[in-house]
């Protein structure tokens, strides 16, 4: 049923170029959220880990000391599993977008290159754009893994 509406709607190429580059610019902006995330989770994260690895080992309860230290143990692999969630999210909207530009190549392979205006720059501007948020969950997710391994040293 959905498909047999979508097959009757007819875009113009102008229309079709507005229609995939509004949706590249969501997504791009997904992401951009999706790394905000990421930054203020681990920022939060990283503070909460230092706070419980100096806070006060004089004047404790043993249940105080058992909660400090399942705290330890717990930080990194939240920190690890929301970073890897993030970059879940993060993926997703990369995959999004590849396929918009594969629509918007295959719409307009006919026209030529210079017909209309790129919908996401460049493959070199493109790459350089998503490294930050491919690589940056990847390495908050190993600095907690190291710390989570080394922290029972």
């Amino acid at each position: 049923m959905a498909k047999e509406c979508l097959e009757s709607i007819k875009l113009t190429d102008a229309e079709f170029y507005q229609a995939i580059r509004s949706q590249i610019v969501h997504e791009d902006d997904l992401i951009a959220q999706r790394l905000s995330w990421l930054v203020s989770s681990q920022s939060f994260l990283f503070t909460a880990y230092a706070i419980v690895l100096n806070g006060p080992a004089v004047t404790r309860s043993a249940l105080m000391s058992r909660q400090q230290a399942l705290i330890y143990q717990v930080i990194p692999g939240i920190a690890m599993i929301s970073a890897i969630l993030i970059y879940c999210g993060i993926i997703g909207g990369a995959v999004a977008m590849n396929s918009l530009r594969k629509a918007f190549q295959a719409q307009f392979a006919t026209h030529g290159r210079s017909a209309v205006p790129s919908v996401q720059g460049n493959i070199r501007t493109l790459l350089l754009g998503h490294i930050a948020p491919l690589t940056l969950p990847l390495i908050f997710a190993a600095v907690w893994l190291v710390i989570w391994i080394r922290g029972g040293e």
